[in-house]
């Protein structure tokens, strides 16, 4: 019986297969682990605050309204948590969750105003809705005592932060790799926590 080719190709394109040994799974598994062991040392960004959405499928804010300014909103999957102020209105002030540097800042309509810390070995995370434009340029070196404010720019429906990570382009999720969540920092109804500290959305 002959082994399965795993480099097989054909006309320069990859032979598309079905894994009968469950290699593609344990690799997967492998890689996970990896990049958790890889991890840089990351905080949460705020003492205080409120979670109130985590990574998956959720509604979430398209667009706003030109002219009326309402958001309108439809079924997506979200990429990262979402961190509400302690106290709901204000535009909190948050720190990076790890030294870098700035790889990538500005504004659009989806992000408003943001920055992306390359915090090295392929690691970067991304802060969306800041409330003011970056106080930092492209290359500049940032820790824990950088960061900026929560705000309301781009498609955003309220203040507060929204924080991705990523391992060589992959979204990763957050809570994961942010240590202990701080006891200032709770869940808002809708949202789960399993024993590893996975934040989830409840309500999909």
């Amino acid at each position: 019986m002959e082994a399965t080719n795993w480099c097989s190709y054909t006309s320069n394109n990859p032979v598309k297969y079905v894994d009968p040994n469950g290699k593609e799974s344990a690799d997967a598994s492998y890689n996970w682990h990896k990049a958790i062991d890889s991890a840089p040392k990351f905080t949460y960004p705020v003492e205080k605050g409120r979670i109130t959405s985590a990574p998956g499928s959720r509604e979430q804010i398209e667009y706003k309204d030109r002219n009326t300014g309402r958001p309108r909103f439809t079924k997506a999957t979200h990429d990262g948590i979402d961190i509400a102020p302690e106290k709901p209105g204000e535009h909190q002030p948050f720190h990076y969750i790890g030294k870098g540097k700035i790889i990538d800042s500005g504004n659009n309509k989806i992000r408003g105003n943001y920055d992306t810390v390359d915090h090295g070995n392929g690691w970067k995370s991304t802060y969306f809705h800041e409330g003011m434009p970056s106080l930092y340029k492209k290359g500049n070196s940032v820790d824990t005592r950088n960061g900026a404010s929560m705000g309301n720019t781009g498609a955003s429906a309220g203040i507060h932060l929204h924080l991705e990570i990523r391992k060589n382009g992959e979204l990763m999720d957050p809570s994961i790799f942010l240590g202990e969540r701080p006891e200032g920092v709770t869940l808002t109804t809708g949202i789960g926590e399993t024993a590893e500290g996975v934040l989830f959305n409840e309500n999909k």
